[in-house]
């Protein structure tokens, strides 16, 4: 009876929660991670996943896979930014569940909540954007949507490159000029309602709330990988979690220029709370905790990322890749 009763009382709390489309029993137990996966199936599952990696991605699911968490099974991955969480969106988080993992996918592009009817049951989709206080914010839509973003957290030059109307709006007269004297963005001066009725701007209202509050909802503590692509508002997310409830085994943070972090505040940030930069490939700065061991794939050159061989970033070593591509597959 009273089994009965703390089940029920948690899908009447999770029903009343109209961000979340989840399982009430889904984290009912914490994470389980072991290594106890078969090499060769990691193989096989690596090879299905191959060709999707070089759409467009950073390929960070083959990457965390092979050079993280080799034949790791039973954990759980969050992704921030997932949009539709599925092949279609290239979603990197999705090769985890043919390890057995559970997946948190959090994603603030109202046109993604809609698109969900594909998840397993071993997904939890969480319908907010993430910000140090519970708001409203600005969600501005972009034809593509890896670029579309809270306008409020976004990378400046993303802005200025991608919604222009809304960058000249922000350092128009009364936004403040910096140090440097060039204008600041504040988007406290925009009209966002005038730029929406010019055609300039598309935009919504969305649901805005710490990851801290989203991880006492869903009762995790304990996330073995986490995934975070916003699109500038790294530090912001980074800053809403209450890092002496929850750990992270290893994060992958795109940061649009992650080989010249020295000196960027998320590297503080991560050194503050006990993490180790392991290494920068490309877009991706890749911590762990620095009580976390590695399992890396034995026959896989430590130096060959995706992200690395695909954006030649500085930094990279490009014929990394290159060369090992046929001992991958």
């Amino acid at each position: 009876m009273l089994l009965l009763f703390y089940l029920n009382s948690i899908w009447c709390t999770l029903a009343a929660v109209d961000w979340l489309k989840m399982k009430p029993d889904l984290f009912e137990q914490p994470s389980a991670m072991e290594k106890t996966g078969d090499h060769d199936m990691f193989r096989e599952v690596i090879k299905q996943y191959w060709n999707f990696t070089n759409t467009g991605t950073d390929g960070e699911m083959i990457d965390a896979t092979e050079h993280f968490l080799w034949q790791q099974q039973n954990g759980i991955v969050m992704e921030l930014g997932a949009l539709s969480g599925g092949i279609d969106t290239f979603s990197q988080s999705l090769i985890f569940e043919s390890f057995g993992w559970r997946r948190i996918l959090i994603e603030g592009n109202p046109a993604y909540h809609t698109k969900t009817s594909h998840l397993s049951e071993s997904t939890a989709y969480v319908k907010s954007a993430v910000c140090d206080r519970e708001m409203k914010v600005h969600y501005v839509q972009h034809a593509l949507p890896m670029v579309s973003g809270i306008a409020e957290f976004m990378d400046e030059k993303l802005l200025e490159g991608y919604f222009p109307e809304l960058y000249r709006a922000a350092t128009a007269a009364g936004s403040g000029t910096g140090d440097s004297g060039k204008a600041q963005v504040n988007m406290s001066v925009v009209d966002f309602s005038a730029l929406r009725r010019s055609g300039a701007v598309k935009w919504r209202f969305v649901h805005c709330m710490p990851l801290k509050s989203v991880l006492k909802t869903l009762g995790v503590q304990h996330i073995n990988l986490f995934v975070l692509d916003v699109e500038g508002a790294e530090l912001a997310v980074l800053q809403s979690i209450d890092w002496d409830v929850t750990r992270f085994d290893v994060l992958v943070i795109e940061l649009n220029h992650a080989h010249q972090l020295e000196g960027h505040p998320v590297l503080a940030l991560m050194r503050q709370h006990g993490y180790e930069l392991v290494t920068k490939k490309g877009r991706n700065a890749w911590y762990k905790h620095k009580d976390f061991t590695l399992s890396g794939r034995p026959d896989v050159y430590s130096g060959c990322y995706r992200g690395c061989s695909r954006n030649h970033a500085a930094g990279c070593q490009k014929h990394a890749c290159r060369g090992n591509q046929l001992t991958i597959l």
